[in-house]
C-alpha cells in the first residue's frame, strides 16, 4: 500500500499494476497516516477530515469509517484481538472505536495536551497503550481500564516509537537525533546513543537485530573517523544502518565510544585505583547482562562517583539476573553508596514517577535490616500526597480512611467506590500514595518477611513516618502483592 497526500494506491510488484482506491464521495480529506492490518486484508487511514476509515484491501471499497476526534487524525493502530481501532490526533487526544459498530469503546485517552499524537504502540497482548507526543512526553495506559500506568519524557520530540517483540522494552528515536532504549517493566531508561544530528526517519528490521535511520541532508557532516562496524553507512549518504544493542547475544558494550578506554576506565574502578570523572561513562551498558557503570560505582563502592552519575542523570535499573545498585550496596553493606542513592529518589522522581520500579522487597527488607538513619527519608519519599485531579471533598458521613491496592501508579476515583459521596464542598480528603509497588499480601510469606524487618529494624524513627503507621493501623484484608498502595484520608 502506497499513501500519498490525497490518495491509497495498491501496487502488485509482480504485475506492476496499480488500484486506486475510489473517494466515491467520501469526505476523506488529506491522509496524513495509515496502518495495514496484520493479516494484511485490511488497511486503516487518517487525516484532516477527522475521520478514521477503514479499508477492504482486496476490493479497495471503504468498510466502515469512524466520527468523533475533535482535530485532524495524526496516528493510527489496530487492536485485532479486541477488535478496536484507536488514532490519535493534532490536540492530544487518542480514541478508540468498535470496529464493528464504529462506537467508542471507550472515552478518549489524552496525551499531553494540544500536542501532536506522533506515535501509539501497544504491548501486554494489546491491553497497555503507549502514546508519544510530539512534545516528548510519553504516556503509557491500560486503555481498558484507563488506568495510567507511567508518564515520562523521551529527552526531545518524538519521531518514532517500536515496542520490542519481547514486550519487555521499548526504542524511542528522538528529532534532536538521540535513540533511547527503556525497560517497560520499570519504564526506566537504559542508555542511548547520541547522533548528534536531526533524525528524519527510524525503523527497525523485520527480525529486530538492526535499526535504520535517516538524518537531515543539510546536517550531514563528513565523518573523519572509520565508521565502527556496528555502524554501517549505506549508498545514501542520510541512510544509516546499526545493530540492535537489545538483541545481542554475546557479551558486548554499548556505546558509540572507545570501548578500550571504557574497560580501562572499569579495570582502575576494579583496582581501586584514582580515576577522573567522565560523564560519559555512565552511559555504556555491558550485554546482555544490562550491567552499567551506576552498578559497578556500587558493586565497588565508590560512592562519589556514584553521586555524580546520579547528579547527572545516570539510569537506576536492574541487571539480567535482578541486581541494581542499590541491592549491591544493601547486600555488600557500603552505607554511603546506599545513602547516595537513596538521597537521590526525590529528584528522580520529579521527572519519573515509576522511577523506583526497580526497587524489590529483598531490597526494602534489606534496608529495614541495616536500619541506616536515612531510612525515615525513604519512607517519606515513597508516600506522598497525590496532587492530580482528584475528588478534594466527600460526604461528611464517609468513613475514612479507605483504602485500595492498584496495579496503577495513578489513582482512578472509581477505584474506592466514590459516587454521591463526592461533594463540591464538605469533608476534605486527600490521596496518599506510594511510588513503588509493596510486599503487602496478607499472610504471605513476603509480607511475613517485610514485617518481621520492621520489627527487627533498628531504626525506630521509621514508626513515626505516615506510610508505617497507616500500614501497621490499617486491617490487612484484601491485600494484594506488589500493588501500588493508595489511601484517601
Amino acid at each position: 500500500m502506497i499513501l500519498t497526500y490525497d490518495s491509497i494506491v495498491r501496487y502488485d510488484l509482480i504485475s506492476k499494476k496499480s488500484v486506486k482506491i475510489p473517494r466515491n464521495g467520501c469526505d476523506i480529506g488529506y491522509f496524513k497516516t495509515r496502518t495495514i492490518s496484520p493479516d494484511k486484508a485490511y488497511c486503516a487511514t487518517g487525516g484532516t477530515s477527522h475521520k478514521v476509515f477503514l479499508w477492504d484491501i482486496k476490493t479497495m471499497k471503504k468498510v466502515r469509517e469512524f466520527k468523533g476526534s475533535e482535530s485532524y487524525i495524526s496516528e493510527i493502530i489496530l487492536l485485532p484481538s479486541s477488535n478496536v481501532i484507536a488514532a490519535g490526533n493534532y490536540t492530544g487526544s487518542v480514541y478508540f472505536w468498535d470496529i464493528s459498530t464504529g462506537e467508542f469503546a471507550i472515552s478518549p485517552l489524552k496525551g499531553e495536551k494540544d500536542q501532536e499524537v506522533i506515535s501509539l504502540s501497544t504491548f501486554q497482548n494489546e491491553e497497555n497503550v503507549v502514546i508519544g507526543s510530539e512534545s516528548g512526553s510519553i504516556f503509557v495506559y491500560n486503555w481498558k481500564t484507563r488506568g495510567l500506568l507511567a508518564r515520562f519524557k523521551a529527552g526531545g520530540r518524538i519521531n518514532k516509537i517500536h515496542i520490542l517483540k519481547d514486550q519487555k522494552n521499548m526504542i524511542v528515536a528522538t528529532k534532536e537525533g538521540k535513540i533511547t532504549f527503556w525497560c517497560l517493566i520499570t519504564y526506566n531508561q537504559l542508555f542511548h546513543y547520541d547522533i548528534k544530528q536531526e533524525i528524519e526517519y527510524f525503523q527497525l528490521t523485520a527480525d529486530e537485530k538492526y535499526l535504520a535511520y535517516m538524518i537531515m541532508k543539510n546536517m550531514i557532516k563528513k565523518k573523519e573517523e572509520k565508521e565502527k562496524d556496528e555502524k554501517t553507512k549505506c549508498d545514501a549518504d542520510n541512510l544509516f544502518i546499526m545493530k540492535n544493542p537489545l538483541a545481542n547475544d554475546v557479551v558486548a558494550v554499548a556505546e558509540p565510544y572507545s570501548e578500550f578506554s571504557y574497560i580501562e576506565y572499569v579495570m582502575d574502578l576494579i583496582n581501586n585505583k584514582g580515576k577522573q570523572y567522565k560523564p560519559e561513562n555512565d552511559q555504556w551498558i555491558i550485554m546482555p547482562y544490562r550491567i552499567n557503570t551506576l552498578h559497578l560505582y556500587s558493586y565497588f563502592n565508590h560512592p562519589n562517583l556514584l553521586k555524580l552519575a546520579l547528579d547527572g542523570g545516570g539510569s537506576l535499573f536492574n541487571t539480567n539476573f535482578g541486581e541494581n545498585a542499590l541491592s549491591f550496596a544493601i547486600k555488600k553493606q557500603f552505607s554511603g553508596c546506599v545513602s547516595v542513592v537513596v538521597s537521590s529518589f526525590g529528584k528522580i522522581l520529579k521527572g519519573n514517577s515509576n522511577a523506583l520500579n526497580f526497587i524489590s522487597n529483598d531490597c526494602i527488607i534489606g534496608l529495614n535490616k541495616l536500619g541506616y538513619p536515612f531510612l525515615t527519608k525513604f519512607y517519606k519519599i515513597i508516600y506522598t500526597p497525590y496532587t492530580g485531579k482528584f475528588v478534594k471533598f466527600v460526604d461528611e458521613s464517609l468513613q475514612t480512611p479507605i483504602y485500595y491496592r492498584s496495579k496503577e501508579i495513578y489513582p482512578i476515583e472509581s477505584n474506592f467506590g466514590l459516587g454521591e459521596e463526592k461533594k463540591t464542598q464538605g469533608k476534605p480528603v486527600t490521596c496518599m500514595l506510594t511510588s513503588l509497588p509493596l510486599p503487602l499480601t496478607n499472610g504471605s510469606e513476603e509480607s511475613t518477611k517485610f514485617l518481621d524487618s520492621l520489627e527487627g529494624c533498628p531504626n525506630s524513627a521509621i514508626f513515626t513516618t505516615k506510610f508505617i503507621q497507616d500500614i501497621l493501623d490499617h486491617k490487612w484484608e484484601n491485600l494484594k502483592w506488589a500493588m501500588y498502595w493508595q489511601v484517601i484520608i
